[in-house]
């Protein structure tokens, strides 16, 4: 149910861009994210919201875990922020050209004073956010992500995803025994303890990085 739209191109930067999602004859503002799986699902309340603010947002990120976006029923289209010369904003002497347009644009990008002066260069208008709470700050991701990213107070909205899962083979719930981080992750013994105590056996799910904490469930 994404509302139709049309794609521009920007002939201004010396190099071929990527198009530039437009809706309703409007460009529609760029939030560059960075996240693993988790604090991308953490921040669809926000990406929603800023896309119903601005009538649709492109963001430019992890492609693969952004393809979660198309399920979140707003008008937001997504991209690689890889190869697209993003790095040359961190380059003190100024930026190179990038592989998709910022000028006349609002941009939502981490918050850091270089990479802010080169977009400001480049003719955008910058929206610099933490993408991580401070240390030592008690909040959840999708919290912290509501307020730096919309300015809202409280608790962020649940994230919502329209789709339908296939049934489990083997129970009515997942558990996933890693994270993008070993320090995050639950003891073994803790999660197979959970896992004795359900009615039902889990669905066990793993990443590329979750080869031990699985095996150490599983042993």
């Amino acid at each position: 149910n994404r509302p139709d739209h049309e794609v521009r191109e920007d002939a201004r930067p010396p190099r071929q861009v990527d198009p530039v999602a437009v809706f309703h004859g409007r460009i529609v503002p760029l939030l560059v994210f960075h996240g693993a799986l988790g604090d991308t699902i953490a921040a669809i309340p926000s990406m929603v919201e800023l896309a119903r603010r601005h009538g649709g947002l492109e963001v430019r990120g992890h492609a693969e875990r952004l393809r979660l976006l198309d399920l979140a029923g707003a008008p937001i289209v997504h991209g690689s922020i890889e190869s697209t010369g993003w790095h040359r904003l961190f380059l003190p002497d100024g930026p190179g050209p990038l592989e998709f347009p910022v000028a006349g644009r609002l941009v939502y990008a981490p918050a850091d004073e270089v990479v802010a002066r080169n977009l400001e260069r480049l003719g955008a208008t910058v929206r610099p956010y933490r993408p991580l709470p401070l240390a030592g700050e008690r909040t959840h991701f999708s919290d912290h992500d509501w307020r730096e990213l919309t300015g809202g107070e409280g608790r962020a909205p649940d994230p919502h995803l329209e789709f339908q899962p296939p049934p489990p083979r083997h129970g009515s719930w997942v558990l996933h025994p890693g994270s993008g981080s070993a320090r995050k992750n639950r003891p073994a013994g803790e999660l197979a303890e959970l896992a004795r105590r359900a009615p039902r056996p889990p669905v066990v799910i793993a990443g590329p990085a979750d080869e031990r904490p699985v095996a150490e469930f599983l042993s």
